[in-house]
C-alpha cells in the first residue's frame, strides 16, 4: 500500500532511544514515514517487546518485510548489549520468550557485531 511491490528496499532505524529503551522502526529506504514499528526495553541481558504494531494500510507482505528488518536490526543491538533472551509481553500483560542470542566469538574481542547466531524459540 506505501509503494509499488519491490520499488524500494526496506530499511529499519532506531529512533526515540535511550541507554535502556527505545522504539526500532521500519521503513522504505525513499520515505521516512514508519509503516512497522517496536518498542523495545532492555533489563539485565534481556530485551523486552512491550508494543509491536503496523500501520493501517500496510499490507502483510509489507509488515512480514518490516518485521524481519527489524528483527535484524534488534539481533544486532543485542549483540552489542550483550543481551541473551528476547521476550514479547502481549496485550494481556503475559510475557514469551521468542529467541535467544548466542553473540558471535568475534564480538567479545572487536566489540563489533554484525552477524550474530539466533535461536529461535517457536
Amino acid at each position: 500500500m506505501f509503494q509499488l511491490p519491490n520499488s524500494c528496499p526496506i530499511k529499519a532505524r532506531i529512533f526515540q532511544h535511550s541507554a535502556t529503551s527505545g522504539v526500532v522502526q521500519a521503513h522504505y529506504k525513499n520515505c521516512d514515514g514508519a509503516f512497522c514499528y517496536a518498542v523495545y526495553s532492555v533489563c539485565g541481558t534481556d530485551l523486552i517487546l512491550t508494543k509491536v504494531d503496523r500501520h493501517p494500510c500496510a499490507s502483510d507482505e509489507e509488515a512480514q518485510k518490516g518485521g524481519d528488518a527489524i528483527d535484524l536490526l534488534l539481533a544486532n543491538k543485542a549483540a552489542w548489549l550483550g543481551v541473551r533472551r528476547l521476550f514479547v509481553v502481549h496485550p494481556d500483560n503475559t510475557s514469551e520468550l521468542v529467541r535467544t542470542y548466542e553473540p558471535h566469538p568475534a564480538v567479545l574481542l572487536e566489540g563489533y557485531n554484525n552477524t550474530s547466531r539466533t535461536a529461535y524459540i517457536n
